[in-house]
């Protein structure tokens, strides 16, 4: 019999980058890690959840970075904007969030921020994309709380190059079965698959 008077947490997963931008492209954001596993069974075995037992929750994805033209009267200055870093997800081994976007090239450059480190409470919030006229990045997407996936990052939107944004990372499970049976005394909380 596996009691559990405290809880049981898999990892959380890590935030993805945020999309690079350059004068000539814009980068997609990467997708979020996924969320681990709470509780891996070798055997058949008999839960007493007196608490939670809960999976990773996943990261989320980086924003979309972003790369237009400015013009103003006769003047045109190329932009440029980075996506923001996604957040990390809930998990007992806290992850981090992805890094912003940089903007690199000539005229006007904003890089996007990274998203936040999770805890074993929350996920983290996804960083901002940077944003300048005609060329406003995509934010990243919060990390998932527990047993939960991230959120998708979101596009990029420029005049002349936009990246998508990255997807969220999927929920770790709460119970990994492995072809084995549960059978609880008291099933408490659970949050994630039991699979």
């Amino acid at each position: 019999t596996i009691i559990v008077n405290a809880f049981i947490l898999g990892k959380g997963g890590a935030g993805g980058n945020g999309g690079n931008a350059t004068n000539v492209s814009a980068n997609a954001g990467s997708a979020g890690g996924a969320g681990g596993t709470a509780l891996n069974l070798q055997y058949d075995v008999t839960i007493d959840n007196n608490s939670e037992i809960n999976g990773g929750g996943g990261g989320g994805g980086g924003g979309g970075g972003a790369e237009g033209i400015q013009v103003s009267g006769k003047v045109s200055t190329q932009t440029v904007s980075g996506g923001g870093g996604g957040g990390a997800g809930t998990g007992k081994t806290q992850s981090s969030g992805g890094s912003g976007g940089s903007a690199s090239g000539d005229g006007s450059r904003a890089s996007g921020s990274a998203g936040s480190n999770s805890s074993q409470i929350a996920g983290g919030s996804g960083g901002s994309g940077g944003s300048l006229t005609s060329a406003v990045a995509g934010d990243g997407g919060d990390g998932g709380g527990k047993g939960a996936a991230g959120s998708n990052g979101t596009a990029g939107s420029g005049s002349q190059n936009s990246g998508a944004g990255g997807a969220g990372g999927a929920a770790g499970k709460a119970i990994e079965l492995n072809g084995n049976s549960v059978t609880y005394t008291t099933v408490g909380t659970i949050n994630g698959a039991v699979s």
